[in-house]
């Protein structure tokens, strides 16, 4: 083989390692994209609370309603129902958000409320922790508890 040819070979080489390259990295963003809807279609399958639940179910039932409007316009009982439903989502969290804000001074007191009983807790716990034994660690444990400050509590 002369030294064209190796030089030709060489190029040609390069150029295929340079695909593979390429081919890899197009392959590999596939790959992160499939991934990604993967995550996201399994978020729309769970919610945290109900307004989450209605936003998601909202999504799902969109992507097969084929009219935006009342549905009157197919005769197919599945359009319809799905059409439908993700109206009924639509106004259940506009409903949510009304009902919600009527609400939102009774939701604070009862907040308050379960933050007292939560101190309550936490400052009989740590009297009974100190009466149970008054050694410096669980004396220190039960001096954190009283002072209440949890985000200095694991910091030592």
């Amino acid at each position: 083989m002369d030294e064209i040819d190796y030089l030709k070979q060489e190029v040609d080489d390069l150029r295929d390692r340079e695909q593979r390259r390429m081919d890899d990295e197009i392959r590999a963003h596939k790959e992160r994209d499939r991934e990604r809807q993967a995550n996201y279609e399994e978020r729309l399958r769970t919610a945290n609370d109900w307004p989450e639940a209605l936003q998601n179910q909202m999504v799902l039932m969109g992507r097969e309603a084929v009219h935006e409007s009342d549905g009157a316009s197919s005769d197919d009982p599945c359009e319809i129902w799905f059409t439908d439903g993700k109206q009924a989502c639509e106004r259940a969290l506009e409903l949510w958000r009304e009902v919600e804000a009527s609400k939102q001074e009774r939701v604070e007191q009862l907040r308050r409320e379960l933050d007292g009983i939560q101190d309550e807790i936490r400052l009989e716990v740590a009297a009974r922790l100190n009466d149970e034994n008054q050694r410096p660690g669980w004396a220190s444990i039960s001096t954190m508890l009283v002072d209440g400050n949890l985000g200095a509590f694991l910091w030592w």
